[in-house]
């Protein structure tokens, strides 16, 4: 079996050791079991890591109708989350918006300095292999200033916002049939997209669901396999067009 064949692959961190799990197997006298065990336990053993061996196929449906479950009853909990992100963002603006300043002040005190070595060497008070080198460094800073203003004024400007507009009832959709109808690989893109981490504890697994936002790909819906009665009523279909029917559609 390989990592595709384990929704989970690289979402596990061992709460022992820190490595992440890794799907495993092994053979029964009926079936073949498959597992989720530290990579630290599998390339040592035990003695490597005291970590339990996960069942695959439990954790996997648990943690699939887990996120399921969970956008199935989200609004109040993403606004909620959503309120609290945003006091967050306020309570930090006024640290950041100190630390703004002094960067302000740093870079028009950096280019006062700059300005100073460059009237020394017209003046002749100072020789190029004096100012140049400290003008060097000087610009340098000065980069690296401009650089943390740029980020913090990105982080100021970026708002904790919803979802777009009828995001999770897309997703409620999705979802649904992906746990009904989806094929091994749809629910592990659905998984892949939609959880950001899985942790393990005392208490049990305790999924990490990642809240989209504009710029998250959501994972195409899943494909349905046409029943026997629809390949039967296109098949219809495609005959009466072929004889000339002005009105092909089949009657059941």
């Amino acid at each position: 079996m390989s990592d595709s064949d384990y929704y989970l692959t690289g979402l596990l961190t061992c709460p022992h050791c820190g490595h992440k799990y890794i799907g495993t197997s092994a053979n029964g006298r009926t079936r073949r079991y498959r597992y989720y065990t530290c990579f630290s336990r599998t390339r040592y053993g035990k003695a490597g890591c005291p970590a339990p061996r996960i069942p695959a196929d439990e954790i996997d449906e648990a943690v699939l109708q887990a996120l399921h479950d969970f956008y199935a009853t989200a609004d109040h909990v993403l606004a909620a989350i959503i309120e609290r992100a945003r006091t967050q963002h306020r309570d930090a603006h006024v640290d950041r918006h100190a630390e703004l300043d002094t960067i302000t002040t740093q870079i028009k005190t950096t280019e006062t300095s700059i300005g100073r070595y460059h009237a020394a060497f017209e003046n002749g008070t100072m020789d190029d292999a004096t100012a140049g080198p400290r003008i060097k460094e000087l610009r340098a800073r000065i980069e690296q200033l401009r650089a943390r203003h740029t980020e913090i004024t990105d982080h100021l400007d970026t708002q904790p916002a919803p979802p777009p507009p009828g995001t999770i009832e897309r997703l409620r959709t999705y979802l649904r049939r992906v746990t009904t109808v989806g094929t091994h690989g749809e629910r592990k893109a659905a998984i892949e997209t939609l959880i950001a981490d899985v942790k393990i504890t005392d208490q049990g697994v305790i999924p990490v669901f990642r809240i989209p936002t504009q710029d998250t790909p959501l994972p195409r819906p899943p494909r349905t396999r046409a029943t026997t009665k629809q390949r039967h009523r296109f098949a219809q279909w495609c005959g009466r067009w072929a004889a000339g029917d002005s009105n092909p559609e089949p009657k059941d």
